[in-house]
């Protein structure tokens, strides 16, 4: 976990694909650029030895935050699937799910190595859950995707807390108290489906959006499941952080 709090980690999964969708055009078209990631040109015989370690690599060029994501730089405990590449000391990268050196046109979808995407992709690994680890087989996403979404939208869910809620609606989980605009007093719990920057705009006790942690993701722009709980964490309630003294709580409210 530490790694991918490092930056270390982008599985470039995409959330909510049910069926795998080619595409025509490779963005890993480095051709006569080995140097790029290589220290050396493997087509030409040399190592394949890298510039970095790989997700440092990855990084060059993928902008997307570490934070809820996938762990990375372990050594995985379950055996993985023929054609997930580890690194030459085993331990799981970005290149174990993607493939920076597609055959192809076509080419899959964020060029998984399997024809396979979304959960039907990430149940290759985790096929189910483990005694005691709820989350050990929730197959949400990989990363969340940060892009903000200002305006008619607010006060929906995002997708991946839409997710969330197909077990946390009391059926399969506890059931998540929460609130979406327009409902006040209706439920208990916190706002979500709030554009986070224009609700910092309208209320002076919110801290501005770019004074965030980076354990606080933002999926959509927008405040959800995920701002305040990773399903990769390990702590109580798979909070992002610890709550001590309210100290999740004010690194978005400044009172």
């Amino acid at each position: 976990m530490n790694a991918i709090r490092n930056g270390s980690f982008l599985i470039l999964l995409m959330l909510g694909v049910s069926a795998p969708q080619a595409r025509a055009v490779s963005s890993h078209d480095f051709a006569g650029q080995c140097g790029l990631c290589h220290i050396s040109d493997p087509s030409a015989g040399g190592a394949s030895s890298f510039v970095g370690d790989v997700g440092g690599v990855c990084l060059q060029c993928h902008q997307l935050s570490g934070a809820a994501s996938h762990p990375t730089n372990f050594i995985p405990e379950i055996a993985l699937p023929p054609g997930f590449w580890l690194d030459d000391a085993g331990r799981l990268n970005c290149a174990t799910c993607h493939d920076p050196h597609p055959a192809g046109p076509p080419y899959p979808r964020a060029l998984l190595r399997e024809d396979s995407a979304g959960s039907d992709f990430c149940k290759r690994c985790h096929q189910s859950t483990v005694a005691g680890k709820s989350h050990q087989g929730a197959v949400l996403l990989a990363h969340p995707q940060l892009a903000s979404r200002e305006g008619s939208d607010e006060g929906t869910l995002d997708d991946a807390s839409v997710l969330c809620m197909n077990c946390h609606d009391g059926t399969n989980g506890p059931h998540a108290n929460f609130c979406l605009l327009g409902h006040k007093g209706e439920c208990a719990g916190h706002y979500l489906g709030l554009n986070y920057r224009m609700a910092a705009d309208r209320k002076e006790d919110l801290r501005r959006e770019d004074a965030l942690p980076p354990e606080i993701v933002l999926y959509e722009g927008k405040v959800g499941c995920l701002s305040c709980h990773d399903i990769y964490a390990k702590g109580a309630n798979l909070l992002v952080m610890s709550n001590s003294r309210s100290a999740l709580c004010t690194t978005c409210h400044l009172k």
